[in-house]
C-alpha cells in the first residue's frame, strides 16, 4: 500500500492559491495566514471573512471564475469549491501543470492531504487519516490537544534556546549534544513551568550549561 509522506513545508513568500470562497474555503486560508504564504483567493464570491482578509492586504482576493492562468506560479493549489465539477477541474489542471494540489472531500484528486493539527508556539502537533476520515483525525487531535496545554510554547522555547548554546560548543562531539539535549527533555522543567515556577525551570537550565559547557 503506498502511503502519503509527512513533512512540514516552508511557505514564506510562496503563491498559493485557494479556489472557493465559502465556509471550507476560509478555513483554509486561516490555516496559512502564520505560514508567510502569498495567499490568492479566487471566487464569484466570499465569505465576509475572507473579504475582510483581503481588505487589510494580509491576501489577494479575485471575485470572478476560475480560470487555468491562475494556477500560474504557485507552489500549492486548494481546490474547496463547493462544485464537486469545478474542483475535479481545478484539480486536473493543476496536475497537469506539475503543481500539488488538495482537492476537498476528494482524496482521489488529491496530491497532498492538511492533517488536523493545534500549535503551542513552535510546537506544531498533527493528525491524519490519508484523507479517509478527517472526522476522526479533528478528533483525536481534540484530545491531544488536552495533554498539551498552552505551558508547551514556553517549555519549547527554553529547550530551543539551550540546543542552540549547546550546538553552537565546537568542543563538543554530535553524540555528546544529542545526549545534553535528552538529559534536558528528561529534567523537572516541564513539571516546574506546570507549577508556574518559569523563573526556576530558567535558572536549572542555565546551571546545567554552565555545567556542561
Amino acid at each position: 500500500m503506498i502511503e502519503p509522506y509527512p513533512l512540514n513545508l516552508l511557505l514564506n513568500n510562496r503563491a498559493v492559491a485557494v479556489i472557493g470562497g465559502g465556509g471550507v474555503a476560509e478555513r483554509k486560508v486561516l490555516s496559512l495566514l502564520d505560514t508567510g504564504a502569498k495567499i490568492t483567493v479566487i471566487a464569484p464570491k466570499a465569505t465576509k471573512k475572507i473579504k475582510s482578509l483581503a481588505a487589510k492586504k494580509k491576501i489577494v482576493l479575485k471575485l470572478r471564475n476560475f480560470v487555468h492562468d491562475d494556477l500560474k506560479g504557485k507552489l500549492l493549489i486548494f481546490a474547496a469549491t463547493n462544485s464537486d465539477e469545478v474542483n475535479k477541474q481545478v484539480s486536473r489542471s493543476a496536475r497537469k501543470k506539475g503543481i500539488l494540489v488538495n482537492c476537498v472531500d476528494d482524496p482521489k484528486e488529491c496530491d497532498f492531504f492538511v492533517p488536523s493539527f493545534f500549535r503551542r508556539g513552535s510546537l506544531l502537533l498533527a493528525v491524519s487519516t490519508g484523507g479517509k476520515i478527517p472526522a476522526l483525525a479533528k478528533k483525536i487531535r481534540r484530545d491531544i490537544e488536552l495533554s498539551y496545554g498552552a505551558l508547551f510554547a514556553e517549555y519549547v522555547k527554553l529547550l530551543a534556546k539551550a540546543r542552540g548554546a549547546i550546538y553552537r560548543n565546537t568542543s563538543l562531539s554530535f553524540q555528546k549534544k544529542r545526549d545534553l539535549i535528552e538529559k534536558m527533555i528528561e529534567s523537572n522543567i516541564l513539571s516546574l513551568l506546570k507549577k508556574g515556577k518559569k523563573e526556576e525551570a530558567s535558572k536549572i537550565i542555565r546551571e546545567f550549561l554552565q555545567k556542561n559547557l
